[in-house]
């Protein structure tokens, strides 16, 4: 095998960054489920009341707020929102941050972590 048909036989760089790309998109474009919805809805909604009515769930013993963690909550419940309610966004990067792929992880280490389970 020359090298002209190994370098056809093997893919560019820029290649696997446009399948992968087209391969989020497809699983972004994919009509999530009902109860998809309802669970993101729920996770985002609950805790923004616990940051909300109770912010001492995000200090440690000492008082002091990490503020890196409580970015990536807010974010994750911005997404949680976002996705709950059913919009979906045009742009190839937000529609990679606003699933449930990216907020559900984050909000889920928040409860367990909040909780002390």
């Amino acid at each position: 095998m020359n090298n002209s048909q190994l370098k056809a036989r093997m893919p560019s760089f820029f290649n696997l960054i446009r399948n992968a790309k087209i391969k989020i998109l497809y699983l972004s474009d994919k009509q999530y489920s009902p109860w998809m919805l309802r669970i993101s809805m729920l996770l985002a909604a609950v805790s923004i009341l616990m940051l909300l009515f109770w912010p001492k769930f995000m200090m440690s013993a000492n008082g002091v707020v990490d503020h890196g963690y409580l970015t990536l909550v807010m974010l994750a419940n911005s997404a949680g929102f976002i996705h709950g309610i059913g919009y979906k966004p045009e742009t190839f990067i937000w529609r990679v941050v606003f699933t449930p792929i990216f907020s559900w992880p984050i909000l889920s280490y928040f409860f367990i972590s909040t909780l002390n389970l």
